[in-house]
């Protein structure tokens, strides 16, 4: 968490979330979920959006839209992994 935290000093809220996001999870543990139902059930998760509301001073609305862009980020390398395998 705080090479996370260093890393990300002095950038954006939302850059911020997604490292933590990346430290956390690899894209086949949230392949085919979806962002609002992820960020309400999962315990890990929980605790990020909890970080992002108290210390990133983040809306809901911003959480759900920056964890749904980091999710088709996910989505992106799982087809690209697909599409390496195929070849």
């Amino acid at each position: 968490m705080s090479r996370i935290l260093a890393i990300s000093r002095g950038k954006g809220p939302a850059f911020r979330l997604k490292k933590m996001i990346d430290g956390f999870f690899e894209p086949e543990d949230v392949q085919g979920r979806k962002a609002k139902e992820l960020g309400n059930s999962h315990p890990i998760m929980r605790a990020i959006k909890l970080y992002a509301f108290q210390e990133l001073k983040m809306k809901e609305t911003t959480f759900i839209h920056e964890l749904n862009s980091k999710l088709n980020s996910f989505r992106r390398v799982i087809n690209l992994k697909r599409n390496e395998k195929r070849d």
